[in-house]
């Protein structure tokens, strides 16, 4: 198997995917999801879902920090490799939760990548609730690293 053109994104989807070391259908199930992708008349998968990818990945987190004999919890960045990271995993996760009897698992992950292009779907709602737990917690910004 080669790499895909030589893309991290697409190398990290796939890896993402993969269970138990079987990179082979992993791949091949990332392969059915294009093939879904460009049924729905996307002119080019690549950068739709880079787009996708791009539109729910989480910019900031909470760390827990001791201040002053207390454990609060403190507002930091993301770098920019973690957030994809994060980003696909939020949504093979959400792929994996939709129920849709008799459609492959390459389907419902296309699905998904769609309503993340689109700015929809499970993946943004737990972005969004990180960012409203993050703002939350502003007041603890001085105590930024």
């Amino acid at each position: 198997m080669k790499k895909f053109n030589n893309n991290d994104t697409f190398n990290l989807f796939v890896n993402l995917l993969m269970k138990n070391g079987k990179k082979i259908k992993a791949f091949n199930i990332f392969i059915e999801c294009l093939s879904f992708l460009k049924k729905n008349n996307i002119k080019d998968p690549i950068i739709f879902i880079d787009k996708a990818i791009y539109n729910i990945q989480p910019l900031i987190f909470l760390k827990k920090k001791t201040i002053k004999g207390r454990r609060n919890q403190v507002p930091n960045v993301y770098n920019e490799k973690v957030r994809k990271r994060i980003g696909i995993k939020w949504i093979i996760e959400s792929a994996k939760t939709k129920n849709s009897k008799g459609k492959p698992f390459s389907e419902n992950l296309c699905n998904e990548l769609i309503d993340c292009f689109n700015k929809k779907g499970l993946s943004l709602k737990k972005r969004d609730a990180l960012h409203a737990k993050v703002l939350e917690q502003k007041s603890m910004l001085r105590f930024w690293p």
